[in-house]
């Protein structure tokens, strides 16, 4: 059959009163979304099925029974349209009749019940070439992404007076940068005529001072751009095959301030970057330099080893706001170290993480009161875990974390939680049983077992900030099947989010109200997991892909604060188109293609919204105080609730508009005026009790 039109999707108008239904097409089969406006009722929406042997709720799922097996049909998920914001609804039966109940009042905004992410676009130009987009970092206004690529005709933008080259080299580094509203700002290529590599680790951005920094390594000793920033600056290569290289740019005009050589005559690569908040700048990296040519500086108080040990060497090295050097150290011994990850905590602790080969001697601290500490090597490759005073630079603890078999943090990451918990995220290809895992118990999601014959599984590793051990879990459900963690972070409640790739069918978990992809689409999919402030238990995963293999290489996790929400900045690669589903387009201006160029290894970034969980019942209680000049409605933590009446909650409060009204505080320091919502009946009312406690109840 020629020449028959084909369609993306059919949508159905006013099925309801205001209410719309579209079927499109995806990677996994038929979807469907209902989308209704600002006047439509969900609760008139009915679907009678047919034909079935007997249909029942179980949970969150509908479970309807044919004569060729179950079909299971998950908890509707709903959002706002304009907002993306979700608000809980579940089903109600009667008899083989289905409908949707949504938890709260939604009239007065439109709303579609169907999974939501916040945003998703490919950049890439190229059929043939790739684009790895292996970190990324947010620093309140702008987004950032960057790896390197191959590719030759990557689109460059240039805002005005930043730094615009095309490519110039078999690989180059290459970075994007989006305004807050997402929009395409900027896109340079940097590099030389040869190899030049970021890695996962390789950007951070430092709001205080309109900076971000890339680190990687670089073989073009002839022509790779350099500028000198007033501080430290090398601008000769320095030999051996590579050395590293720093660059730094200017946030809000893309402008590079500097760009130096950091190495000595043999090997280099940088794998990892913070800064502290002082805007202080630290790398590390790998090296096999001696200390005759390396650019060792000591610093007084802090750690200091100026002598070249093994066949490579981990360093750490510190620079200032204006770019001079204040530190440079080895890290290591008689065996090997190499790659290595940098974080400076929340509480002033700078941690370093490299691997270690296994033999030979290596710097180890026991500070005593309950730490943790090995100083024992095991087979293959061992995590080398390090903290620092981050003020002197004097080392704390220094310990080996190792089982059977290869334990790599050189793709992976260290974050922080508020109360300075130190987080390592990364992968083990260790045997069961021979990693020293923790279970701290209450819930907390937990697995001993990595499986055997050096399957990779996803690790994380928790101490508190003295490095006693609090949790320590492998993740990979199938123990057969390959699991990678290399990025992560904490929201402002600490929540920890961590994203990689799986090759595990049994990886995902449903949670009402977000994204859940509960199919393992191609050979590996990208793959995000939450895991609970509190207890560490799981109560979200995801996939993202397709036919292909598709890979989360970074998530950065940027929060509102300890009462807001956060999101969730993935990057990494696709081969293949992502599902329709997963296409998602906020609008406002931001930049989206959402047509896969490339043949393989597509540049890919996403965006999630960690959504507020629906309430229980319809009355919250303020628990803020009311005692300043305004307190803002919807704080959570203002609240008594994991969620609280959200903005589009019409209650009129003196002070504010409907959709986001404020709470002054009166010179009593009670909020002395109380206004019923003559549509939905909402009645904020004063505690009798006079401490200033308020309720809002709404039908």
């Amino acid at each position: 059959i020629t020449q028959v039109p084909a369609f993306g999707q059919i949508r159905y108008k006013n099925i309801y009163p205001g209410t719309d239904i579209v079927f499109y097409a995806t990677a996994k089969g038929l979807k469907y979304d209902i989308e209704l406006d600002e006047q439509a009722d969900p609760k008139a929406i009915k679907f009678r099925y047919n034909g079935h042997k007997g249909m029942e709720l179980s949970g969150n799922t509908l479970v309807i029974k044919t004569p060729l097996g179950e079909y299971k049909e998950h908890i509707p998920l709903a959002y706002y349209k304009e907002t993306k914001r979700p608000f809980s609804c579940s089903f109600t039966q009667k008899e083989d009749i289905i409908s949707f109940k949504p938890e709260n009042n939604t009239a007065g905004r439109s709303r579609v019940i169907d999974p939501t992410i916040y945003w998703s676009t490919y950049y890439d130009s190229t059929p043939t070439g790739f684009a790895f987009w292996y970190d990324n970092a947010f620093d309140g206004t702008y987004f950032f992404a960057g790896g390197y690529t191959s590719t030759t005709n990557i689109g460059t933008v240039n805002p005005g007076a930043a730094y615009i080259q095309s490519n110039n080299g078999s690989n180059d580094w290459v970075f994007i940068q989006f305004a807050g509203d997402l929009s395409l700002n900027w896109v340079t290529y940097h590099g030389g005529s040869s190899n030049d590599v970021a890695f996962n680790g390789c950007m951070v951005a430092d709001p205080n001072n309109d900076a971000f920094y890339v680190v990687g390594r670089t073989s073009s000793s002839a022509d790779w751009p350099l500028q000198n920033g007033g501080g430290y600056y090398d601008a000769t290569f320095n030999g051996g095959a590579e050395d590293g290289a720093i660059v730094k740019f200017t946030s809000s005009t893309g402008a590079r301030v500097w760009s130096t050589f950091f190495g000595g005559s043999a090997n280099e690569m940088i794998r990892g970057c913070d800064i502290d908040p002082s805007g202080n700048f630290y790398c590390v990296g790998e090296t096999s330099s001696t200390e005759a040519t390396f650019p060792i500086q000591t610093l007084g108080g802090a750690y200091n080893d100026g002598t070249q040990d093994g066949f490579k060497d981990g360093f750490i090295a510190k620079f200032n706001t204006s770019t001079s050097k204040l530190w440079t150290t080895y890290y290591g011994g008689t065996t090997s170290e190499w790659g290595g990850k940098i974080h400076y905590t929340q509480t002033g602790k700078l941690v370093a993480v490299f691997d270690a080969g296994s033999g030979g001697t290596t710097t180890t601290l026991n500070p005593g009161g309950g730490a943790f500490y090995d100083n024992t090597f095991d087979a293959g490759t061992d995590l080398l875990i390090s903290k620092f005073n981050g003020t002197t630079g004097t080392l704390e603890w220094g310990t080996i974390m190792a089982g059977n078999l290869n334990d790599n943090m050189n793709d992976g990451t260290i974050t922080s939680a508020s109360n300075g918990n130190i987080t390592l995220i990364c992968r083990s290809a260790s045997d069961g049983g021979t990693f020293p895992a923790f279970n701290p118990g209450g819930g907390a999601w937990f697995q001993a077992n990595g499986g055997t014959g050096s399957t990779i599984h996803g690790l994380i590793c928790e101490f508190n900030s003295a490095g006693v051990q609090l949790w320590a879990t492998y993740y990979g459900p199938t123990a057969a099947n390959e699991t990678a963690f290399y990025g992560g972070g904490y929201d402002g409640q600490d929540n920890l989010f961590v994203g990689g790739r799986t090759f595990d069918a049994a990886a995902s978990l449903s949670k009402a109200g977000s994204y859940n992809d509960n199919t393992l689409s191609g050979s590996s999919d990208a793959l995000v997991v939450w895991f609970n402030a509190t207890t560490r238990a799981r109560e979200w995963a995801t996939y993202v892909g397709a036919t292909g293999s598709e890979n989360f290489f970074a998530l950065h996790v940027k929060s509102s604060g300890s009462c807001g929400s956060a999101q969730l900045y993935c990057s990494g690669w696709a081969d293949a188109e992502i599902p329709a589903s997963a296409e998602v387009d906020p609008g406002g201006g931001a930049y989206i293609d959402h047509i896969k160029s490339g043949s393989s290894n597509t540049g890919l970034m996403m965006r999630f919204d960690e959504g507020t969980a629906p309430p229980g019942g319809n009355t919250w209680t303020w628990v803020g105080g009311i005692t300043g000049s305004e307190d803002d409605w919807h704080e959570a933590c203002n609240w008594d609730k994991a969620a609280i009446p959200i903005a589009t909650s019409d209650v009129n409060v003196p002070g504010g508009t409907a959709f986001n009204p404020k709470i002054y505080a009166g010179n009593t320091g009670q909020c002395n005026t109380i206004v019923k919502n003559a549509d939905n009946g909402a009645v904020l009312t004063i505690d009798a009790d006079g401490l200033g406690k308020l309720n809002v109840t709404q039908p």
